[in-house]
């Protein structure tokens, strides 16, 4: 395909049924501050653009999950799914917001852990008498995510145990939480190779539908 109808593609896909939004979304965002109009306003309009902006990052990582299998597209949807919220994370903490950050990560925790697997169970038991799922895969999971819970809490409750408050926190609590980050982005890539090579067919079960674009297009697009 010439890169002319792969650009053209991946703009046809880009802006494709309602996502086409877009195009008044994010200039209204931006000229409502150089127009200094109400801060509110500028806040509907740049979180409205971000729904198709999230929808249009999901469907190019389904495609591109359909070209190169199950297993890494499973992973690369999970990763560049959060993708939002991951640049969300660093620009606030460059403009030094850590407490937006840290309820960011809260939501974020316990909504994985309430709305999606409440509504994935829900869902599956309207059709179903009994859900099944692989067991050594869910424990991995489980066991990442308990991790990560417990990596948030345990700097909070060192603090709390030095200094009998959460007010203050000096050297020892910021370093501590920088190993516990070590930690976890250990663990995270560890989690590659129980993945990709120690048990790697636990996780061939989950398909993808059949891609409607080019792996190349995809990947424009992301």
């Amino acid at each position: 395909m010439p890169r002319s109808s792969a650009w053209k593609e991946a703009i046809r896909f880009s802006l494709g049924h309602w996502r086409i939004s877009i195009l008044v979304l994010i200039p209204a965002a931006a000229l409502s501050r150089s127009l200094h109009l109400h801060p509110v306003i500028g806040f509907g309009a740049a979180a409205a653009a971000l729904v198709p902006l999230a929808s249009l990052l999901g469907d190019a990582t389904e495609q591109l999950a359909g070209h190169i299998g199950a297993t890494a597209g499973g992973l690369l949807n999970a990763t560049l799914g959060n993708l939002a919220e991951l640049i969300f994370g660093v620009i606030a903490l460059w403009g030094g917001h850590t407490e937006v950050v840290k309820a960011s990560l809260t939501g974020s925790i316990i909504g994985n852990l309430l709305l999606v697997f409440g509504l994935a169970a829900f869902l599956g038991g309207l059709r179903r008498e009994k859900l099944s799922f692989n067991r050594v895969a869910v424990g991995a999971n489980t066991s990442m995510l308990f991790l990560a819970v417990v990596a948030l809490v345990m700097p909070a409750l060192f603090q709390l145990s030095v200094s009998g408050t959460l007010e203050s926190a000096g050297l020892k609590i910021e370093r501590l939480s920088l190993w516990t980050a070590l930690v976890l982005l250990l663990s995270y890539f560890s989690s590659f190779i129980f993945m990709f090579r120690t048990h790697r067919s636990v996780f061939r079960g989950a398909s993808f539908e059949t891609p409607s674009i080019r792996k190349s297009t995809a990947v424009t697009v992301l």
